[in-house]
């Protein structure tokens, strides 16, 4: 009975950073294009990456067997596909300090941004958590959230509302 609670703590543990082995790219700042394994958390109820966490970094495997920590300051973009699912997430200047009453946090100036439609006006979602206000997850305490921005012309990221879409001048599709 004294190692049911220490199994369960340790199969808790496992879960909580797991990450997936996940063959991908990085598009460096000089188009230089590497072949890597990438090491994506995935979060525990829902299987799916954990956007969150890599919007600040990724861990990969390089060609030669190293682990590297990549951040967004150091790439272009990152590409991966998981359950047959294509991901581009690309290094944009964090110009957005706040979002959702929370701050989208970065190791530099750039944050990665899941890519979700390129045309002449570039869709992004981020990913947080939000802590409060608003419903709060009885199990974990916290309000996970997502939410959308475009990328203008000038390169300056923009909080999409739907009032904010209607009003575009450029079709997203």
């Amino acid at each position: 009975m004294k190692k049911l609670p220490i199994t369960l703590l340790l199969v808790l543990c496992y879960c909580f950073v797991a990450a997936e082995k996940i063959e991908g790219l990085i598009i460096t700042n000089v188009n230089d294009t590497l072949k890597v394994t990438f090491d994506i958390p995935i979060e525990l109820l829902s299987r799916e990456p954990n956007y969150e966490r890599l919007q600040n970094k990724v861990k990969y495997v390089d060609e030669n067997g190293k682990k590297q920590t990549l951040k967004p300051d150091d790439a272009r973009e990152i590409i991966f596909t998981y359950n047959n699912e294509t991901v581009r997430m690309l290094s944009r200047l964090n110009t957005l300090q706040f979002v959702g009453g929370t701050i989208l946090l970065s190791s530099g100036d750039n944050i990665f941004l899941k890519l979700v439609e390129d045309g002449p006006v570039q869709l992004f979602i981020y990913h947080y958590t939000q802590g409060s206000p608003g419903v709060v997850n009885p199990s974990t305490g916290v309000m996970t959230g997502a939410g959308s921005m475009t990328l203008a012309s000038s390169g300056v990221l923009q909080k999409v509302t739907p009032a904010t879409v209607s009003t575009m001048s450029v079709p997203l599709m």
